[in-house]
């Protein structure tokens, strides 16, 4: 099931474009002038993250334009009034420090599908009402079994829950673990009728490496009797055969074909937010950028939505929320109200002022507050503000590096996402320096989540070659070894090889 679109992602994409086409060019990056150490003290918040443009945000932590210290809309005339930025172009709604107003936006919500309350009160599907079918494969060093289980007869019944299986060879079961794999499970139990069958998912990794085994069918029981398919066939070793490794076979619960969640809708539900959000500017300098909103048919700005400009800091996470300037939109309705004219993009400006006080690499982000959470995110490169002082003699950091480093950001990620799919040592094999690579797959911990919470730049040779500073969140089943079961702070040196990189993990530079 493809994963639903993060409303603050969606957000944060629309309003950049018109500022950068304005403003002048961003202060670049002192790449010499980038130290180690600094480390945010909260998670970041992630809808995507690839090597163009990062989904996630956290807000950063100091003042902002627009707030006094008590938080309120600045006021410095003392009139009263929010105060207006200059116009970045007479085409762009201009940005107010307009609180936010919390208004109660209609909305509907649509209900699973299929929705398991049609499954609820149907009995529990017999051996004899279902008959099995098997397709599956390899990828990445994992085999997969898909089972689909179609309604024998015309009588619908229900699925719920994990199977009862047993993994065979020749007719004798085989000493293979079982794991339940729970991520993603649809919520309840599966209605199978006519058309519309149950599908159970098994998967096993190729880290077998005790003694061989083969599993040529699995039988599953059922109420008054049980169902056999075919199995995975024989054990695969990625690693050291012998060492002993022993890879469980992963257990999905039953589930329908396809289906999709309960989903909460407002009228922004379609609204297409644009903008570019990977910009660089210095500590504590104004930050302006431009967010695009399209709708595709005419939407009403009544009641007026509020808005979240979000940073990641090295103080924490912080946002500050404003109502959207919908008075100042030149597109009105026959009763007078502000709106979005069907496919015309409205462009708004957004102000605030950098919070983190650099050298790093952030997160910005905007959200509009609806139930959909339509936004965008984008990567924000700090350099070092007035109050430091030094030398450089490093180049700066230009757009294409920024890029790399990002890129750089997602092959960490990605060596995670392997660790625990596959295991460590196939992981390594794919994103380790050879040296740093472990000798075999004997004893090494096995992860069951992990994630970057916050990457920093702590040197930069070239775009080939540079080292980061990471904080981890790793979740470890059995003996951690050099890893901490919970954060976990390392300097990546990152080096290119070929099309992608090659890391080394050290808790020192």
């Amino acid at each position: 099931m493809a994963e639903p679109e993060d409303p603050m992602d969606a957000r944060l994409r629309q309003y950049a474009g018109r500022w950068r086409d304005a403003a002048a060019p961003p202060p670049a990056v002192d790449a010499d002038g980038l130290r180690p150490g600094r480390r945010s003290a909260s998670s970041w918040w992630v809808a995507a993250v690839s090597a163009a443009a990062v989904a996630a945000v956290i807000v950063g932590g100091t003042q902002l334009v627009g707030n006094d210290r008590d938080g309120r809309p600045s006021d410095p005339a003392g009139t009263g009034q929010p105060t207006e930025t200059a116009k970045p172009g007479d085409d762009v709604v201009p940005w107010a420090a307009l609180p936010a107003t919390h208004p109660q936006l209609p909305t509907e919500t649509t209900p699973p599908s299929p929705d398991p309350a049609e499954a609820a009160g149907k009995p529990p599907c017999r051996a004899s009402d279902l008959r099995a079918a098997t397709s599956g494969g390899a990828a990445a060093g994992t085999h997969s079994v898909n089972v689909r289980l179609a309604l024998v007869g015309s009588s619908p019944c229900r699925l719920e829950g994990y199977p009862d299986l047993v993994l065979l060879d020749r007719g004798r079961p085989v000493d293979i673990p079982l794991r339940r794999d729970g991520a993603g499970a649809y919520p309840g139990p599966v209605l199978v009728a006519a058309g519309h069958p149950g599908v159970l998912r098994l998967s096993w990794s190729s880290d077998w490496c005790s003694a061989p085994v083969r599993n040529d069918s699995i039988r599953m029981a059922l109420p008054g009797g049980s169902l056999t398919f075919r199995g995975f066939g024989g054990s695969s070793c990625y690693g050291t055969p012998g060492s002993g490794s022993r890879a469980p076979v992963d257990v999905t619960p039953f589930q329908p074909l396809t289906w999709r969640d309960a989903a909460v809708r407002s009228p922004y539900a379609d609204l297409q937010v644009g903008a570019d959000l990977d910009l660089a500017v210095a500590a504590a300098a104004p930050l302006e950028f431009t967010i695009t909103l399209t709708s595709p048919t005419d939407l009403v700005l009544d009641p007026c939505p509020d808005y979240r400009i979000v940073q990641n800091a090295e103080d924490g996470e912080h946002q500050e929320a404003y109502a959207l300037n919908c008075a100042a939109v030149p597109h009105k309705d026959d009763q007078g109200r502000p709106y979005l004219p069907a496919g015309t993009p409205v462009r708004f400006a957004m102000r605030t002022t950098v919070a983190g006080q650099g050298p790093s690499m952030e997160k910005l982000g905007w959200t509009l507050d609806t139930a959909d959470q339509k936004g965008v995110a984008g990567t924000l490169t700090v350099s070092a503000g007035p109050a430091q002082t030094g030398p450089t003699t490093a180049a700066p950091l230009g757009p294409g590096d920024r890029r790399t480093v990002r890129s750089a950001v997602t092959a960490i990620q990605a060596y995670l996402d392997t660790w625990r799919r596959d295991g460590m040592f196939l992981a390594a094999r794919q994103y380790v320096e050879k040296d740093a690579q472990p000798p075999s797959a004997v004893g090494l911990p096995r992860l069951s989540s992990g994630k970057v919470l916050h990457a920093d730049l702590s040197s930069w040779e070239s775009a080939d070659h540079f080292t980061l500073e990471v904080a981890l969140d790793l979740h470890i089943v059995g003996d951690p070894l050099a890893w901490n079961d919970g954060e976990n702070d390392r300097f990546v040196t990152v080096t290119r090889d070929g099309g992608g990189f090659r890391l080394a993990f050290a808790t020192s530079p």
